[in-house]
């Protein structure tokens, strides 16, 4: 979005500006993933396998430049410094134009990763307990039953966020957490409607059909994509013995925005406080700050492999390895050359899909704090890695050194 104000800056007043591009994103990477049924499968193999050989975006999956964003981002190569949010928004740059590539060669720093900010709060094992109760509370309301766990997902609702992940490592928690006695409510918290609904329509919907245990579809309740994630949760719903799965298409969360449906004092932070798991396994996600706000407070937080955080914890510390679980979306089980790495499609994505959500429930299941020491543990961890990455650290050891 800056893009034309440098232009007119350079054109008004040539050379006596420095500029910086902050790449949040690849706009055209991102519609590469979106636009095609093997999404972050194939286009992360394809790119591995281009940049091996040397090649760009265009000259391997044709002219984008009729998608406005692309040609403007590509100017930003020009740019006197050039920031990415993530390791991987910084190699999709280079994948996308090779002037990202040879910024050194012609005498310009090269690409820096100034990751987001993470929300560090220090949080005792008692404050743990209160918010982990207050959001069964809301649970039990919501579920019809108290559970041993609280998973949730606070998201857009946007196809990069691939709730349907999310339903298909649930099937194997249910069956896992049976096993164990054990029992869980999914909670997602999402909506079609920016300014989500009325409290008003919330309090009918809630008083006439128990929403938003149930739904129907239409105004005020589920529209677009709403609709089909509700019948997907709808079907896990119908053959879960240890779980179920809530939809809440609300903007807000508290006993008002519920219309009722959720006890009075509860609000949308205690969803992150209370959460035992945080979902966000993405098909393009440049850095996913929203997927890890709950680690501080000790919970567990499930990634894909494709989104930015899951190499910040990697390069940061080693302590929040237990509160990251990154599923493995992308990585082939066997190897593959640019030229099969076009073809994969649904097919390919679906086998490995299937393979990822049984291995993240697994790690789920083991990892979740049974005991007070294990509970202790998480919240040192989870609290080590978001103070190592908050954003008065990002800024003094990332941001600041990339436009100096």
């Amino acid at each position: 979005m800056g893009l034309p104000l440098w232009y007119a800056a350079e054109l008004s007043a040539p050379g006596q500006f420095a500029s910086a591009f902050v790449a949040h994103e690849v706009a055209s990477a991102r519609a590469a993933v979106e636009g095609n049924s093997g999404h972050d499968v194939r286009f992360y193999n394809i790119m591995r396998q281009a940049t091996r050989h040397g090649l760009s975006m265009d000259q391997v999956l044709g002219d984008y430049s009729g998608y406005f964003k692309h040609p403007m981002v590509q100017t930003a190569a020009q740019c006197d410094h050039v920031l990415a949010v993530s390791d991987i928004t910084a190699e999709e740059l280079r994948f996308m134009d090779w002037r990202f590539r040879t910024r050194r060669q012609r005498g310009q720093a090269d690409i820096a990763v100034a990751y987001n900010g993470v929300p560090s709060h220090r949080f005792s094992l008692d404050e743990r307990r209160a918010a982990s109760e207050k959001l069964k509370d809301a649970a039990h309301a919501l579920a019809g039953f108290r559970p041993t766990w609280v998973f949730t997902h606070a998201t857009r609702l946007a196809q990069s966020k691939a709730l349907w992940r999310d339903i298909a490592v649930m099937r194997h928690l249910d069956y896992l957490l049976a096993q164990r006695g054990e029992s869980a409510a999914f909670l997602v918290v999402t909506s079609n409607l920016a300014q989500g609904r009325s409290t008003s329509d919330a309090r009918r919907m809630h008083q006439a059909y128990g929403w938003p245990r149930n739904h129907y579809t239409g105004m005020p309740d589920l529209v677009d994509q709403e609709i089909p994630l509700w019948h997907s949760m709808l079907s896990f719903n119908g053959y879960a013995r240890a779980s179920r799965a809530v939809l809440i298409n609300q903007f807000g969360f508290s006993h008002e925005r519920l219309g009722g449906a959720i006890p009075e004092g509860i609000e949308f932070n205690d969803l992150r406080k209370g959460s035992d798991v945080e979902f966000g396994q993405s098909i393009y996600e440049p850095f996913g700050i929203a997927q890890i706000e709950p680690l501080t407070f000790g919970a567990l937080c499930v990634v894909s492999d494709v989104c930015g955080c899951a190499s910040l914890a990697k390069k940061v510390t080693k302590a929040g390895a237990a509160n990251l679980i990154v599923a493995n979306y992308t990585q082939l089980p066997y190897a593959i050359d640019l030229n099969s790495a076009l073809w994969i499609g649904q097919a390919q994505r679906d086998d490995l899909e299937a393979r990822a959500a049984w291995d993240v429930a697994t790690q789920i299941v083991e990892r979740l704090p049974r005991n007070d020491a294990a509970r202790q543990a998480l919240l040192d961890s989870g609290y080590a890695l978001a103070q190592a990455s908050s954003w008065d650290v990002v800024a003094r050891t990332m941001f600041l050194p990339g436009i100096v």
